[in-house]
């Protein structure tokens, strides 16, 4: 599958493309995806308080959302790479390991997984946690 990087912010995040490709590998492995292409996008704290408020009517930032695409296009995955600094350092985690949860997440939901329910939540965690310890050993 092809991953489109985007890095809008004035962070040097370039080192953040090989960790999303490792994590998309992993995910299009465990659920058999068809698609052809997927796209995360880091943006501003602006442009993710911007993208709620129009999408989910919360007027603030967030560290992760996604966009599911179609049949050939599995999405667009957006990062706030400022959220993803605080929360990191909230949860006692580096950098990396909250923008592993933030891309694993995105990916995810955009496969289809959610967290509506108390089952669908523990489901998709556990899950989430899988994939992202494989890759942070």
């Amino acid at each position: 599958m092809k991953l489109v990087w985007n890095n809008t912010t004035k962070h040097k995040l370039s080192s953040y493309k090989s960790i999303a490709k490792l994590h998309l590998d992993d995910v299009v492995a465990h659920c058999k995806c068809e698609q052809t292409t997927v796209a995360i996008t880091v943006v501003s704290r602006r442009k993710s308080k911007q993208l709620n408020a129009t999408y989910r009517g919360i007027h603030e930032a967030t560290d992760v959302l996604t966009f599911v695409g179609d049949e050939t296009y599995l999405g667009d995955i957006i990062i706030c790479y400022d959220v993803v600094v605080e929360r990191a350092q909230t949860h006692q985690q580096t950098t990396e390991q909250y923008m592993s949860f933030c891309i694993v997440h995105g990916l995810l939901h955009a496969v289809g997984y959610d967290h509506q329910t108390e089952t669908d939540y523990d489901t998709m965690m556990e899950l989430q946690q899988q994939l992202i310890e494989r890759r942070l050993q």
